[in-house]
């Protein structure tokens, strides 16, 4: 499950290794939040990175084999 200022999508079971990409539509200054369940055990990391609504962001979230979450993003052109 991802979310954000304005939305929230689940992504269903991805794999390791597995990429997934999906749309949303922040409405407005948001960062990237990311649940999971992995190993038995339930995993929440709060927001990270900065994106803004109507702006073209590419927001990347990354899931460690430490089942730390790496997010970032970058405004594409």
């Amino acid at each position: 499950m991802i979310s954000g200022s304005g939305f929230e999508a689940s992504l269903g079971a991805i794999a390791p290794g597995q990429s997934i990409t999906v749309d949303v539509y922040p409405s407005g200054e948001s960062g990237l939040d990311v649940s999971f369940a992995a190993k038995g055990q339930d995993y929440s990391y709060g927001p990270q990175d900065y994106f803004e609504g109507g702006g073209s962001y590419k927001v990347s979230a990354t899931v460690n084999q430490d089942l730390t979450v790496a997010v970032s993003s970058e405004i594409s052109l």
